[in-house]
């Protein structure tokens, strides 16, 4: 067996040298394969977050999945920019309706199918997004109905919006009388806000209170122990049968059962002043009163009221006719089914008026002199206030009314009386606009907008047929939330 012949240093150390080269340059080859692929995996990561990115666009809009509203979000009730700037609460203990002066936190609107075409939702929504500070607006969409709600209401956000709206899944199956369900108030120490759940029929709007004081957190003024479907006047019982005008008092109607404004005295530290509804279909206070700030006058009465009146409507149709002008209206009486048409001009002719037209004057002239007295009582009760509330003027505003039909006596609970016109009483104030329907009679329009004109509002006449229709008004679709600082 031949010996292995020994290598001399120099001849091993060319040996490793060789070696060390060819190791270096596999070190460096495979480098520069590893730097490759590092750039391929980069470049392809981004290929596919592009691809990603492009499949989920496709994706939205085919099937319209939303993109700034999440299913999964947490609910806000927040609005730190408000609560900050809010005025003091008033002195005193206990909770108190906030009344139309005080700052609006949150804005609350009932959902159904296509409300984006409503000029009134569409003229809401733009108020809201340009608020400042800013406000939330929370919209209560019916069970089963949420695909398409987030349909139709995602494409209307972006970036600036989306934490201003909170779209809220209800458990109810109707929201859109969102003045109705609820009532909320504040704690005169503490500011804290309050829902005040009020019966209502069935599952059509019952689970909502509870609903939104659980999503936010917020303490819960329970009902009264009734049975509304056994009840003669259910909506006696809802939030349009409640108008707070002052710190102090709280203006409700005559058919509210006793069990509910007991519940009303003694959870809500306000007076109550209680004036004759039961002639009216609905039966709420907000269809004859409102209350409409006005931001020249301090005090503890910062604000003028709104009332219906039919003698203010009549003199202004007698008043035109005198001047020889045709009215040329074709009005309705009674419900529906019974409807009785007549012509305004037929009802001042010297020779022959129309007896439907002696009928509707007469129960107006009956009514009128319901809502005198019933704004005699409110007047009686801000004059027994302090500061300025003796100073609040009361304007009227052209209403007629319609009975459901011709009876002996007028002003009872028979009449279910509705406004013949879409009425601008039913209105709401949200920081400078103001919102209200557009009067049918041209001459009612015109002297309520020269009454409206004094208070330097920006004045949004938007079609009320819709909601008139249901025998509601704009007032009956919103409701909302305010805020004040609390007292320490």
């Amino acid at each position: 067996m031949a010996s292995k012949k020994k290598l001399n240093s120099n001849q091993l150390l060319k040996q490793k040298n060789k070696q060390l080269k060819i190791f270096t340059f596999g070190l460096f080859a495979s480098l520069i394969v590893i730097t490759a692929l590092a750039f391929n995996i980069f470049y392809l990561k981004q290929e596919v977050s592009t691809l990603s990115a492009q499949i989920t666009e496709l994706q939205k809009d085919k099937k319209g999945t939303p993109r700034y509203i999440s299913l999964n979000k947490k609910i806000s009730c927040e609005n730190v920019e408000v609560e900050q700037t809010a005025p003091a609460c008033p002195e005193g203990s206990g909770e108190f309706i906030p009344p139309a002066f005080y700052p609006i936190h949150s804005v609350y609107m009932g959902y159904e199918k296509n409300i984006t075409s409503s000029g009134l939702f569409q003229s809401i929504l733009n108020v809201v997004f340009k608020s400042k500070p800013k406000l939330k607006i929370f919209i209560m969409v019916p069970k089963g109905i949420m695909k398409s709600a987030l349909e139709e209401l995602d494409p209307l956000l972006n970036d600036a919006t989306k934490e201003q709206v909170e779209i809220v899944a209800t458990p109810s199956d109707f929201t859109i009388w969102a003045q109705d369900y609820f009532e909320t108030s504040l704690n005169r120490s503490t500011g804290e806000f309050s829902i005040v759940d009020l019966p209502y029929e069935s599952d059509v709007g019952e689970n909502i209170p509870s609903f939104l004081a659980l999503a936010c957190n917020s303490n819960l003024i329970g009902q009264s122990e009734i049975n509304a479907d056994r009840l003669t006047y259910t909506s006696g019982n809802y939030g349009g049968n409640i108008e707070a005008i002052t710190d102090n008092l709280l203006v409700i109607g005559d058919n509210m059962h006793e069990s509910q404004k007991e519940v009303l005295g003694k959870e809500i530290n306000q007076k109550i002043v209680e004036i004759d509804v039961k002639w009216l279909l609905v039966g709420h206070v907000d269809e004859l009163v409102s209350l409409i700030p006005d931001s020249s006058r301090g005090g503890n009465c910062p604000f003028d009221i709104l009332y219906a009146s039919p003698d203010t409507a009549y003199q202004l149709l007698k008043e035109e006719k005198t001047k020889g002008n045709n009215l040329n209206i074709n009005l309705g009486i009674g419900s529906r089914k019974d409807k009785k048409n007549f012509n305004l001009d037929e009802c001042f002719e010297k020779a022959d008026v129309n007896p439907i037209c002696k009928e509707v004057f007469r129960a107006n002239k009956t009514y009128s002199k319901i809502i005198q007295k019933n704004m005699r009582k409110i007047r009686d009760s801000l004059d027994a206030e302090q500061g300025n509330c003796a100073q609040v003027n009361f304007i009227p505003i052209p209403i007629l009314f319609s009975p459901k039909a011709f009876r002996k006596v007028y002003g009872t609970e028979n009449d279910e009386a509705i406004t013949i016109d879409p009425n601008p009483v039913n209105n709401v104030v949200i920081n400078n606009h103001l919102f209200l329907p557009k009067q049918n009679l041209d001459i009612f329009h015109q002297f309520t907008k020269r009454k409206l004109e004094k208070f330097n509002y920006k004045t949004n006449y938007v079609d009320g047929r819709f909601v008139h229709q249901f025998r509601g008004g704009i007032h009956c679709s919103l409701n909302f939330r305010r805020s004040c600082r609390p007292q320490n």
